[in-house]
C-alpha cells in the first residue's frame, strides 16, 4: 500500500462500505449466517473491481476498496455498480425475500494527503450515506447550510428600516 502513496501524481480513490443493518442479519439469522454474508458480500466486492485494486476488510461489517489510477467520477460508478450488483443478488441464507444493501463513502486524495486524512474524508461521507438513509453513495462532502440568523448580508445592501 506504501507504494500507492508516493505517486503523489496519479489518482488514488477510496471507497469506504458499511453493510447496512447487519445486527439484524446476525439477530435474525445467527453468527454463521452472518460470517456467510460477510464472505459472499466479499465477493461481489472482489468481483466488481479491477485485478489491481485492493479489496479489505476493514472490522466488523466494512470493508474499504482501494482504487490507484482512478478518479473520484470512476470511482463513484465502480461504487454505484457495486450497490445496484447488490440489489439483483441473492443470498441464499437470508432466504428468497431478504436482501443485502449497503452504503458507500468516497474520497480522492488530493496530491499527497496522507491516509490517515484520505480515509478520514471517505469515512465522513460513509456515515452521511447512513444518516441519509443508507443503500447509497455519498462522493462529496455536504453543502453548508445557513439558518436564517446565519445568513450574511453584502456590505453594500441597505439595511433595513426599523
Amino acid at each position: 500500500m506504501a507504494r500507492l502513496f508516493r505517486n503523489a501524481g496519479a489518482p488514488l480513490s477510496l471507497i469506504l462500505c458499511d453493510i447496512d443493518h447487519f445486527k439484524a442479519i446476525n439477530d435474525a439469522h445467527g453468527h454463521a449466517a452472518g460470517d456467510r454474508v460477510l464472505a459472499t458480500f466479499a465477493g461481489v466486492l472482489r468481483d466488481s473491481v479491477r485485478e489491481a485494486d485492493l479489496v479489505a476488510r476493514i472490522g466488523g461489517e466494512e470493508f474499504a476498496i482501494l482504487l490507484p489510477g482512478m478518479d473520484v467520477d470512476a470511482a463513484m460508478a465502480v461504487a454505484e455498480c457495486i450497490r445496484e450488483r447488490l440489489a439483483i443478488h441473492r443470498f441464499p441464507v437470508l432466504g428468497a425475500t431478504e436482501s443485502v444493501t449497503a452504503s458507500f463513502g468516497l474520497a480522492q486524495r488530493d496530491g499527497s494527503e496522507r491516509f490517515q486524512a484520505f480515509s478520514a474524508r471517505a469515512d465522513a461521507r460513509l456515515y452521511r450515506a447512513k444518516r441519509e438513509g443508507r443503500d447509497r453513495v455519498v462522493a462529496a462532502d455536504m453543502p453548508l447550510t445557513a439558518g436564517p440568523a446565519e445568513v450574511a448580508q453584502p456590505a453594500n445592501a441597505a439595511s433595513p428600516a426599523a
